[in-house]
Order: C-alpha cells, then structure tokens, then sequence
C-alpha cells in the first residue's frame, strides 16, 4: 500500500511541478509599450464596470479560443507570442492581457496533461499543499461553474525585486488541465484584487 500511494503521488508531481513553474512564472516584468498586440475580442455582453472603494475598470467579456468567457479590462491588450517567449521564462502562458505599465496581467495555459473534471477537488488539495512551499497561500476555493468544476488558490510569491499576488483557477477542458491566472505586485493587491476576483469569477462556458 505505501509503494502505490507514493506511486500515485508521483504521477502527481509529473502534473504538479510543471504547473507551478507556470504559475510562479507569471510574473511582473518591465514593460516596452511598442511591444503590445491588440486582442481580437469577441463581446459577450455589454461592457460592465468593475468597482471597488477606489478603482472603477470597464471590462468587456470575450471569448477565449471559443472554449470559454471571460471580463478583461478594456485597456488590457493581448501581448503577442514573441514578446511572452521573451518575457516569461520555462513553461510560457498560451495567452496574456496585460495593462499598459505591464504589471498586472490575465494569462492562460491549456496544457496537454490529462485531467478528468472528478478530479479537480483532489488536485486543488495536491497543489494547495506545494504552493505552500512555493508561497503564502492566502486563499482557496471548490466551486462549479456551467458544470464545470472549479479550483482556486490565491497565492503571494516572491519575484526578484517585489512580491507578486496570483489569483489562479484551474479546471477540466476537453479532459486537459486549463490554468486562468490573475496576478498584480503585491503592492497593488489592495487596489486590483477585488476587481482580479471578479475577473476570475466571470469565467462562463456559454454564451448566454
């Protein structure tokens, strides 16, 4: 029993540590303004406004990849292939949004490892446990969107110079692994994260 369950756990880690290379990889970096590239968006709905105590965001849903939905702010632009290889090192995000200082970012990874929708709950519990090593977790979630089920783990990392705040969800698309990260400097934490946790929250399956 004790060599399957350390088997098991290393089919785990095959999953796990590629997926905290991403999320810790989400990181701020300096920004070159000429370096950005509108995203071709697709409206959902009509543009809503995010708000909270001291920042008002107009954010417009978009489809991603036709697969699912969700708000970005309407002056986020979609950072182009080259710019995120040089940008992000390791296992680079398939899409980023960033604002035009770059320093708050919306990226997703579709990922190619096999992951059953039953059993993102015991996944969410595998990497809650490692990112306790990889940060301070500050928050975790089980929920269920459009059928689909839902992880989240807010995470505090360390980056070379500042710390950064990761609002992250991961779920089942196609049977594959399908990471949404929201990240700012922690510095900035007070001031974006709600908007970031109405961000991650818009996450919608359809187009209703």
């Amino acid at each position: 029993m004790e060599k399957e369950g350390i088997s098991a756990f290393r089919k785990h880690l095959v999953i796990i540590i590629p997926i905290i290379l991403i999320v810790v990889g989400l990181l701020v970096y300096p920004s070159d303004k000429s370096e950005t590239e509108t995203t071709k968006a697709y409206e959902k709905a009509d543009t809503e406004s995010e708000t909270n105590e001291s920042l008002s965001v107009e954010t417009d849903y978009i489809s991603i990849e036709d697969k699912f939905y969700l708000k970005v702010p309407g002056n986020f632009k979609r950072l182009n292939d080259e710019i995120i290889a040089e940008k992000y090192n390791g296992d680079v995000p398939d899409i980023v949004f960033s604002n035009e200082e770059v320093n708050i970012n919306i990226a997703v990874s579709f990922t190619e490892n096999q992951m059953a929708d039953s059993q993102i709950k015991e996944y969410k519990e595998y990497m809650e446990t490692l990112f306790e090593y990889a940060g301070e977790v500050v928050g975790t979630d089980y929920y269920t969107v459009d059928h689909h089920n839902i992880g989240q783990i807010k995470v505090i990392s360390e980056a070379v110079d500042t710390q950064i705040y990761n609002n992250v969800i991961f779920f089942s698309y196609d049977n594959k692994l399908v990471l949404i990260s929201f990240n700012c400097t922690e510095a900035l934490k007070d001031e974006w994260g709600d908007v970031g946790d109405s961000i991650i929250g818009s996450l919608s399956f359809n187009n209703e």
